[in-house]
């Protein structure tokens, strides 16, 4: 299993080396915290840039893994075409709550890809543990963008993810 690695943005993965040294095709990123800042509309023009350069760097296929509720799919389609995204993913069902390991499989299927050739960023440990779940071959963790955030991440999910951090530094 690879470990998550703490990463401060997203502007500070070496996507050259993920393809380079360890065969990563794609990128599926969580969105909001991840790439936006969260309820945001918009993702930010240096992030859309660092993306385009991912690419460059040889990422074949990006994708969107997101918990934005299915009564926003216009949300999500918007910002995946934002980034040119290859796919994208949100919950088939209201009540959830996180990205999946079972969302991360079935973008890797649409794309044709095998998780080995994958790597998942999120801005939430928990977010995380899906990329784990879907046997990915690279994991980031980064920095939420923004302060603003879901009441229940905000309660239950930070003060865990403090304990965690304190517990890898």
């Amino acid at each position: 299993m690879p470990p998550i690695e703490h990463i401060s943005s997203i502007h500070d993965i070496d996507f050259a080396a993920w393809h380079r040294d360890h065969g990563i095709d794609v990128v599926l990123f969580d969105v909001e915290g991840t790439l936006t800042e969260w309820s945001s509309r918009q993702i930010p023009d240096a992030t859309i840039r660092c993306l385009e350069q991912a690419r460059v760097d040889g990422i074949r296929h990006i994708g969107l893994v997101t918990n934005i509720s299915p009564r926003k799919a216009k949300r999500v389609a918007s910002l995946a075409r934002q980034i040119s995204a290859d796919t994208y993913r949100y919950p088939t069902s209201l009540g959830v709550r996180k990205p999946s390991g079972a969302m991360i499989r079935d973008s890797l299927g649409e794309l044709g890809v095998t998780p080995e050739h994958c790597a998942f960023v999120g801005d939430k440990i928990v977010d995380c543990l899906a990329g784990r779940n879907a046997h990915v071959a690279r994991i980031a963790w980064v920095q939420r963008h923004g302060t603003a955030d879901h009441w229940f991440d905000r309660l239950i999910y930070r003060p865990i993810e403090r304990l965690v951090r304190k517990a890898l530094h």
